[in-house]
């Protein structure tokens, strides 16, 4: 038979762990529920040994079971290690945890309101679907392309061949301009004559 979880535990008796986070770890519950369930606690590192910790009733508040840190932002975690010496940022922080608790619920179990919403957006989501799977049904579809007849091809290539012949001609009668210009103003500088 499994052992029953005491309702409260003494820290530092009877193998109690020495702090809130390892006794949430021993008892498998969140921190935030720890510290809801006991709102004397001021400041999440300053319990004293032999303080009655209240554990909180998995049944009653849904989303309290799981890793200790499980709803904890990085920067909370940082602001409640030990090495902080800023009693002022700790009790902050064991104030704002035990507030998202009491404000939003516990993180796996939405509130009413929460829970209306993401229904709501749901049924939007599959209406949206439908909609547009019958639009999809009887939308009208374009004729394909008749593929190109080989004389239609054999056209097109004499096209392309003849824009590529008159491109190549543009380019060398400009480039013999330009020598043109470049000889008579090499001309022009030695002489100190302008050409025309």
């Amino acid at each position: 038979m499994a052992d029953k979880k005491p309702s409260s535990v003494k820290v530092g008796k009877d193998g109690t762990p020495k702090t809130l986070s390892q006794i949430a770890k021993k008892y498998g519950v969140t921190l935030q529920a720890l510290l809801t369930a006991n709102p004397s606690i001021k400041n999440a590192n300053k319990i004293k040994l032999n303080q009655n910790i209240k554990l909180p009733d998995t049944k009653k508040m849904p989303g309290s079971k799981g890793s200790p840190y499980g709803r904890m932002s990085k920067v909370q975690m940082a602001m409640l290690r030990v090495e902080n010496k800023d009693k002022g940022k700790q009790q902050a922080v064991t104030a704002r945890l035990r507030g998202e608790v009491k404000d939003q619920g516990a993180q796996t179990t939405p509130t009413d309101k929460v829970a209306k919403v993401v229904k709501a957006s749901k049924t939007n989501i599959d209406e949206s679907v439908a909609a547009a799977k019958e639009k999809i049904k009887n939308a009208v579809s374009m004729p394909m392309p008749r593929p190109k007849t080989m004389a239609q091809k054999v056209k097109d290539k004499d096209a392309i061949a003849a824009a590529r012949a008159r491109a190549k001609k543009l380019k060398e009668k400009k480039n013999s301009n330009n020598s043109r210009t470049t000889v008579a103003s090499r001309i022009s500088r030695r002489t100190g004559r302008k050409t025309t």
